[in-house]
């Protein structure tokens, strides 16, 4: 797979408080050597010729600096300064960043994401509509948003969400037999559980 071919972006959402986390949720350990939010943009680099935009809160970012200028030099960096509001706010900021027709919407709390999965998305992707995958009946992250999907959410109305603006659209789902698509790490018990090592 050459990255320079897939024509895509991503936006990884990360502009919350991670109140019942209790720490930044994209900076928990993957493992011996990365964070969440290396974990995951490794596997979207490797093969993605577009934008990385990481959306995150303005209090992560005053105190986290260091980490991410040294860290993800090639990341655009959007700082949600309103972390109170929904997750809509967040997308918005982001997607306003990206050209690509092409654009997957990555939640920071799950690290599990598999090139092969984002490579069948891609492959899976109509002109107009969006791609989820599929486990057991139940859709899952990331999710792709293809051609001009993306500026109906851009311009969606603020008491909205980005589920009911999809609800109206084209969905193209790619069935998987790996649970972790379903995944969301919100609460410290839940990351022990996956993590035992990084207790």
């Amino acid at each position: 797979m050459d990255s320079k071919n897939v024509k895509a972006s991503v936006l990884i959402l990360s502009g919350g408080q991670s109140i019942r986390m209790g720490f930044p949720k994209l900076l928990l350990p993957y493992d011996g050597e990365k964070t969440f939010i290396e974990q995951i943009i490794l596997v979207y680099r490797a093969l993605l010729g577009g934008e990385i935009v990481l959306v995150l809160s303005e209090q992560v970012w005053k105190a986290h600096k260091p980490f991410f200028r040294s860290s993800l030099p090639e990341v655009q960096l959007v700082i949600n300064s309103h972390s109170e509001l929904d997750r809509m706010y967040s997308i918005q900021l982001g997607l306003d960043k990206i050209v690509s027709d092409l654009v997957f919407i990555q939640n920071a709390d799950n690290p599990f994401v598999k090139a092969d999965l984002l490579w069948r998305m891609v492959k899976a992707a109509p002109q107009d509509g969006y791609v989820s995958p599929c486990f057991s009946g139940k859709g899952g992250h990331p999710v792709l948003l293809c051609g001009a999907v993306k500026d109906r959410v851009s311009i969606a109305t603020r008491n909205t969400t980005l589920r009911s603006v999809l609800s109206g659209q084209t969905r193209v789902m790619v069935d998987v037999d790996d649970p972790d698509v379903l995944v969301n790490l919100n609460t410290l018990e839940t990351y022990k559980s996956r993590f035992p090592a990084n207790k």
